[in-house]
């Protein structure tokens, strides 16, 4: 179990590195991925509500939420921006978590075939195929649906159950 929530806690904070994508006479997209933890606090006057802090350490059944951001760091409009993201190990996707402003979102259950969840099966025990669950989908893909501007930001997200 300790080298379980190590490896989660490796994950989570790797996710936070920031990397640059050429794209060959479009611009330059910069990545960043932050994870936070779902908190439940207390307001002053003792209503429950929700926050999002630093993962710190996780057990099972945290929440965790994943922000991608998209941002055009180079001089020219850039074409068809497409995040893909596979869910982190040792988690489990939450249902109608992901979304995305002005993206197309779609799921996978081997990294290869991308559909919307009506789409998706999987091959049960017995060989037949059927409708892949949430809890199956192991990459998610947002195809923005228009131009990202220089400067401009997209923002991607989706949550996780730790396992």
């Amino acid at each position: 179990m300790k080298k379980l929530i190590g490896l989660l806690l490796v994950n989570v904070w790797i996710v936070s590195i920031a990397v640059a994508v050429a794209q060959p006479s479009q611009g330059l997209i910069e990545l960043q991925t932050v994870a936070q933890k779902e908190t439940a606090v207390l307001d002053a006057d003792g209503t429950e509500k929700v926050e999002w802090v630093e993962p710190g350490r996780v057990i099972p059944g945290d929440i965790i939420g994943y922000s991608i951001y998209a941002t055009n760091v180079g001089q020219e409009n850039v074409e068809a921006v497409v995040i893909n993201d596979p869910i982190p190990a040792h988690t489990t996707f939450v249902a109608d978590s992901a979304a995305g402003k002005d993206m197309d979102i779609t799921y996978s259950v081997d990294g290869q075939r991308f559909g919307k969840p009506a789409e998706l099966t999987v091959v049960d025990t017995n060989g037949h195929a059927r409708p892949a669950l949430p809890s199956e989908y192991r990459y998610i893909r947002w195809t923005a649906t228009s131009d990202l501007q220089p400067g401009e930001r997209a923002q991607a997200f989706f949550k996780t159950k730790v396992d």
